[in-house]
């Protein structure tokens, strides 16, 4: 099963519309798995890994993306993984 974790804050200005990206591209695709960590509460798989801004995307545990995600970049990654 393939997995995104959105790393968000409150104080976060283009977290909600990274939240809408990945969103809208897990509603394209099944199988696809969303967790949302914000990082003031709960660092998630954030920590040890580095990942301190926000947004922050970490793609099946192995790819990091910062800031508000294309469509594109998710599909290349995610496209790339099935094959």
């Amino acid at each position: 099963m393939a997995r995104i974790d959105l790393f968000t804050a409150p104080c976060c200005a283009a977290c909600a519309a990274a939240r809408q990206a990945v969103s809208a591209f897990a509603a394209q695709r099944s199988g696809l798995e969303v967790h949302e960590w914000d990082l003031t509460r709960d660092p998630g798989p954030a920590r040890g890994r580095g990942i301190f801004a926000t947004p922050s995307l970490l793609l099946d545990g192995q790819q990091i993306l910062l800031g508000v995600p294309s469509t594109a970049q998710l599909a290349s990654w995610f496209g790339a993984r099935e094959e």
